[in-house]
């Protein structure tokens, strides 16, 4: 077991004697919006007293989301075996840890069996647990008595874990907020091009997406920010040279604001999704977005920042792009820019929701 520490995040003397959260994170091999959402809101967790380390079970030195902590400042270590991580959480003093993943959540769950720590367990439930089999939805219910809170981000994930047995009082939600920079330096000019953005996952649909965009004709670009474009790449092979070359693809780049500034239309096809942070980074630069009818998309979408469209459907797809372009395009329209929450509020509004729990006398 290594410990890589960081300070640049956690030493600026903010009271971080008061409380410690400990992130105890699986073996990730990218950095999905979960991740994004909970890294960010470190610092101002810290300004509030709250010191948060993390532990990563992971056998490599050099993994994407291991950058992508040491990049934002973050004290971790990494623990090579389950082992490893049992006995971190039996010597645990902090007043709160975090398990991202069932299965480093229910390794806590039973090592709280043998040792209860004196802080809250909590589990980060920002989805909604596309393709899980049925084991899982069984143990999670069978186990839950052992978790203090799981802690989403939208009412349909409160609704999705109640409807799978999990008892409502134990779901908490705060929805997510964005970092000060997103709504920062906006640029008002208008742009024909489509962003897509998101790990390559069954349920984002990019294939489909892909080949809606190149039906619908419009004259734009499509850029698509990803993981892992091998998936795209072998449906772009299917299409003559002159409509590959409409679609860009930045694999294994984090998108910036300048790259929404850069699109007047947001892709969102996924059909599964709890509060999907790119739509909220997107429309906060003024980009309309495109977006399947999953999670609470439809009420970030609400007062004209974009339409809901039946990702399943490649031709309505394809009509849905056809109409964004022509509003987009039209000189008439000015960039909407929408207001969301703030990092600053959402970490406030964490803490204070699991102070209020662990005093609450509610405890497993």
């Amino acid at each position: 077991m290594t410990e890589t520490k960081h300070p640049t995040g956690l030493a600026h003397g903010l009271r971080l004697e008061k409380t410690e959260w400990l992130y105890v994170w699986g073996g990730l091999d990218g950095v999905g919006g979960t991740e994004s959402r909970m890294v960010a809101a470190v610092a101002s967790l810290e300004s509030l007293g709250i010191r948060v380390r993390s532990v990563v079970r992971t056998r490599q030195p050099d993994t994407v989301f291991l950058k992508f902590l040491g990049d934002a400042g973050l004290c971790f270590r990494t623990a090579r075996s389950w082992l490893s991580i049992v006995k971190i959480l039996l010597n645990s003093e902090a007043e709160v840890v975090w398990t991202f993943g069932l299965k480093q959540s229910l390794l806590a769950r039973l090592v709280r069996i043998v040792n209860r720590p004196r802080g809250l367990l909590v589990m980060a439930r920002n989805g909604l647990d596309f393709g899980w089999p049925r084991w899982m939805f069984l143990a999670d219910r069978a186990t839950q008595s052992l978790l203090d809170a799981y802690v989403v981000n939208s009412q349909r994930a409160r609704q999705h874990l109640i409807e799978h047995g999990i008892a409502p009082e134990k779901v908490l939600c705060v929805t997510s907020g964005l970092a000060d920079e997103w709504s920062q330096e906006r640029v008002p000019t208008a742009s024909r091009d489509v962003i897509m953005v998101g790990n390559s996952r069954p349920e984002k649909n990019h294939e489909l997406a892909v080949r809606a965009f190149l039906a619908s004709g419009i004259d734009a670009t499509l850029r698509v920010f990803t993981d892992n474009a091998a998936a795209i790449r072998a449906v772009l092979r299917g299409y003559p040279p002159e409509l590959q070359a409409r679609v860009a693809i930045s694999e294994g780049v984090r998108v910036t604001r300048n790259d929404y500034d850069g699109a007047g239309i947001l892709l969102h096809p996924s059909a599964s999704e709890s509060l999907p942070l790119t739509v909220l980074e997107a429309t906060a630069r003024g980009c309309y977005a495109v977006a399947g009818d999953t999670g609470d998309i439809r009420h970030v979408l609400d007062g004209g920042f974009g339409v809901i469209v039946d990702v399943h459907d490649e031709n309505a797809l394809a009509i849905a792009l056809r109409s964004a372009h022509a509003l987009v395009s039209s000189p008439a329209r000015a960039r909407v820019f929408a207001d969301h929450k703030t990092v600053t509020e959402y970490a406030a509004e964490l803490a204070e929701s699991l102070a209020r729990l662990a005093t609450s006398g509610r405890r497993p």
